[in-house]
């Protein structure tokens, strides 16, 4: 399916669902329904995304983290394009920067964009100390996604898993701990002779 041709928030919930590894319906069939019948679906793949989360929490806890440095860098762009007049070309990408809806499941799909305004700001703003603030704001919200689209892969692709080096791996057999346990017990009883 060629999510590049729905609208971002659309586009959002889409990569969400695939990111979970959740099924969708195809572009073609999601943009012949009925707005009213995308919205039910879109609420739905929401739903079903929620519930997965609840079920992936490494996956959960690198988004958090990803969520928060792309957000500090939301405001921080929000308050060098307002505190200082700055010009922008881009009205879309300021409607999702004014409404903090840039987020770690679609900071890729305005990656470029965000890169052309910090680009736009560094000509415009004069103070350096705030041009290597937004700079750092954006290299940690960059390694954070990047975390992010790590874990994401990992997922999608299971036997590709990075392993721990085999001192950090235990080699004792798998069991359970209720045999640790009892063997521990039956070790420890005196013998009945």
């Amino acid at each position: 399916m060629s999510i590049n041709s729905l609208d971002v928030v659309s586009q959002s919930v889409f990569h969400k669902a695939l990111a979970y590894n959740i099924p969708t319906i195809s572009n073609t069939q999601y943009s012949s329904l009925s707005f009213d019948k995308q919205e039910r679906y879109l609420k739905r793949l929401q739903s079903q995304v929620l519930q997965q989360r609840y079920q992936n929490f490494r996956l959960d806890q690198t988004s958090m983290q990803a969520d928060f440095a792309i957000t500090s860098l939301v405001l921080s762009l929000e308050s060098i394009l307002f505190n200082h007049s700055t010009q922008v070309e881009d009205l879309k990408l300021l409607s999702f920067i004014c409404n903090r809806a840039i987020h770690a499941c679609n900071f890729d799909i305005f990656q470029e964009r965000i890169e052309a305004l910090i680009s736009n700001i560094l000509n415009q703003v004069q103070n350096d100390f705030q041009k290597e603030h937004i700079l750092r704001q954006y290299q940690k919200a960059c390694l954070k996604h990047g975390e992010f689209s790590k874990v994401l892969h990992t997922i999608h692709n299971p036997q590709t898993t990075e392993f721990e080096s085999d001192a950090d791996v235990e080699q004792t057999p798998n069991r359970s701990i209720v045999e640790k346990i009892r063997t521990q017990l039956v070790a420890l009883l005196p013998d009945k002779q």
